[in-house]
This record gives structure tokens, C-alpha cells and sequence, in this order.
């Protein structure tokens, strides 16, 4: 069985929290991608902590299973405690991982 490669892979467009942070330009994430990102094969997202705090948005990219999701969710929780992931399709929230 031929076996295709999954695409995992995001951009974060707007790093939310880095304002709070005092040094703020060596952690500011804004334009920083991560793994095999595709813009066209992409869907936005928001990333949440546990209060519901806006930490990142960007863009992941999309299939069927949501491994791209699921590892996106997973840097943000070990890298910033992020809990939440908001997947939006048209301006609308289709997926909630968390």
C-alpha cells in the first residue's frame, strides 16, 4: 500500500502575548513557521490558555485526520501553556481541539 506523506505544518501570524513579555523581541513569534507548512492546503487558527487567553494566531495546515492540529496544540502547550485551539473555515469556527 502506497503511503503519502502527511503535511504538518504552521505559521503564526500574530504572536499575542509577546507585549507581556520583557524581552519581547527574542520571543516575539510573528511570521515564525514551523514544519512542512503549505498556504494552500492552510486553515486559520487561535490558540488559548485555559483562561481563554488569546496567545497565537496563524494558519495550520489542513487534513482529513488533524495531525497538524494536534501538533500545533501540542508546541503551544509545551511551549506556552496553551490548552485551546480554535480551527476557523470562511470566518467560522469549525473545530475546537482542547
Amino acid at each position: 500500500m502506497l503511503q503519502t506523506k502527511v503535511k504538518i505544518g504552521w505559521i503564526i501570524e500574530k504572536d499575542h502575548i509577546a507585549r507581556y513579555c520583557e524581552d519581547a523581541e527574542e520571543t516575539y513569534l510573528d511570521g515564525n513557521i514551523h514544519g512542512d507548512y503549505d498556504p494552500k492546503e492552510s486553515v486559520a487558527f487561535k490558540m488559548y490558555d485555559d483562561d481563554r487567553e488569546l496567545y497565537y494566531s496563524g494558519r495550520v495546515t489542513d487534513n482529513e485526520y488533524a495531525e497538524a492540529q494536534d501538533a500545533l496544540l501540542n508546541w503551544g502547550m509545551h511551549y506556552a501553556g496553551c490548552t485551546i485551539l480554535k480551527v476557523y473555515r470562511n470566518h467560522k469556527l469549525t473545530q475546537e481541539i482542547g
